[in-house]
Formats: structure tokens, sequence, C-alpha cells
């Protein structure tokens, strides 16, 4: 009887980590999908097109790197351009809701866009910390 009882332990101890495991993952994913579906909503400062490339999370440090495609060769280096991506990665972190727990928990939220045909060069990067949003985050 002794064993059944340790053995049924065991098989709940793995159900419920299991159980742990897969809602960690799907919370990941979800949160992947949101921002993905977000970064569509972005405004692009031309015809560019916007992608998310992933997501990644370090110790105090939340990152979402996006691919920049169609980038005219005129603007492509414009310095204008790349304060109007650092505006736009601002705007999007204090205003999106899915932040603030990375906030919370003293997390620094970067948005790198890099050039679809360079995706490990970074061509500009916003880094925002909770008190970069103003009054609107407590």
């Amino acid at each position: 009887m002794k064993t059944i009882s340790s053995s049924f332990k065991k098989l709940l101890l793995l159900v419920a980590l299991i159980l742990v495991a897969g809602f960690y993952g799907y919370s990941k994913y979800q949160f992947a999908l949101t921002v993905s579906n977000d970064v569509k909503q972005l405004q692009p400062y031309g015809s560019e097109q916007l992608e998310l490339i992933d997501v990644s999370e370090s110790a105090k440090r939340f990152t979402v790197r996006i691919a920049v495609s169609g980038l005219e060769p005129k603007f492509a280096e414009s310095a204008e351009l790349q304060s109007y991506y650092s505006n736009i990665a601002r705007n999007y972190v204090c205003q999106s809701d899915y932040f603030e727990p990375k906030f919370e928990e003293g997390h620094q939220i970067s948005i790198e866009f890099s050039k679809a045909d360079s995706a490990q060069t970074v061509y500009e990067r916003a880094s925002v910390i909770k008190s970069d949003c103003g009054v609107s985050r407590s």
C-alpha cells in the first residue's frame, strides 16, 4: 500500500510540474504573439515594414527586436529616421500595459530595430525605464 501511495504522489508531482511548465510556455508564447501583433500596428516612417524578430529577457533587461525592411536608401542612415523609431519605441513601451509588470520587476525595456537584411546589426535602440514614461506609470 505504501508503494502505491508513494507512486501516486510522484505521479501527481510530475503532472503538476508538466502543468506549470506548460502554463509558463503558453504565457511566453501569448506574450510574444501579443507583441508581434502590436509591432504590426506600429506606424513606420515611410513605406518600410516592421516585423518582430524575437523577445528576450535577462536579469534586468527585457528586449524586443524588430526587423525593418524596405528602407529607402536615402533615409537608411538618417538621424531623423533613427529619432523617429526611437520615439515610436518609447511611446509603444509607455502606452502598453504589457510592460508594466516588467517595470515593476525593475527591468529596463529595450526596443532594437535592425535592418531586415542584417538582423544581427542594431540600427536603432531605445531603452526605456519606468521613469521615462512619466506620471502615467505609478
